[in-house]
């Protein structure tokens, strides 16, 4: 069994390309630029969920806004449009 086996894992080894056998400098310069592609892509996650999440706060802020009666809010929406 331990020689089938072992028989096996050279015929695959020979087979491969270098590049995809575990241990190869190549294999590890890949890897590592695909662990470092998954850690970016799961912090850009976490920041839209994360700036989604802040968008969503301010348009019901701004509903709260415009439903309440208070002195200066012509003025302050005078002023937000200037800024847009």
């Amino acid at each position: 069994m331990t020689t089938d086996y072992f028989g096996l894992k050279s015929k695959i080894h020979e087979a491969l390309p270098e590049r995809l056998i575990e241990g190869h400098p190549t294999y590890a310069n890949a890897r590592s630029a695909f662990d470092e592609v998954a850690a970016r892509y799961k912090r850009a996650t976490a920041a839209f969920a994360k700036s989604n999440q802040i968008a969503a706060q301010l348009e019901r802020s701004i509903e709260r806004l415009r439903s309440e009666d208070w002195p200066e809010r012509e003025e302050a929406e005078s002023f937000a449009r200037s800024m847009m």
